[in-house]
C-alpha cells in the first residue's frame, strides 16, 4: 500500500507516503472503535460477514476523512484501497481479540485446575 501511495499521490516520496499511510491506519483504526461504540457490530464478527451496507459505509467514510492526508482513496475503483485498509485492519482487530480470549479462557481453566487439585489434596498449597 506504501508503494501505491508514494507512486498516485506522492510523487514517490516514500518517507511522505509512509507518513501518510500510518495516518489513514490510524483513521481507520479510530474509525472502528467509533462503530464498535456507536453501531451493534463487533470484533467477533469477521469482516466479510459484517452487513455490506455497514461496510460501505466505513470505505465511504474513510475515503472522506484521508483527504485531510492527501490521500484521495475516493479516486479508487469500487472503494478498493478503502475496502483492503478496513478489511486488514478489522482482521488483525478479530484475531488479536480471538486469540486474547483464548489466552483468557486458557488462564482461567489452569486457575480452575489448580483449585480443583488442592481441594483433592493433590498439591498441598495454591500457587501464587
Amino acid at each position: 500500500m506504501k508503494s501505491y501511495l508514494s507512486c498516485c499521490f506522492f510523487d514517490n516520496d516514500d518517507d511522505l507516503a509512509e507518513s501518510a499511510l500510518a495516518n489513514v491506519q490510524q483513521e481507520a483504526t479510530l474509525l472502528i472503535f467509533n462503530a464498535l461504540h456507536n453501531c451493534s457490530v463487533s470484533l467477533e464478527t469477521t469482516w466479510k460477514k459484517l452487513p455490506e451496507d455497514f461496510r460501505k459505509l466505513c470505505a465511504t467514510e474513510l475515503e472522506q476523512n484521508c483527504v485531510q492526508f492527501g490521500v484521495r482513496l475516493d479516486e479508487c475503483r469500487d472503494q478498493w484501497a478503502a475496502n483492503w485498509i478496513f478489511q486488514t485492519k478489522w482482521g488483525n482487530m478479530h484475531r488479536y481479540r480471538k486469540r486474547k480470549r483464548v489466552n483468557s479462557l486458557i488462564q482461567v481453566s489452569c486457575l480452575l485446575l489448580i483449585c480443583f487439585q488442592y481441594r483433592l489434596g493433590t498439591i498441598q498449597e495454591p500457587l501464587e
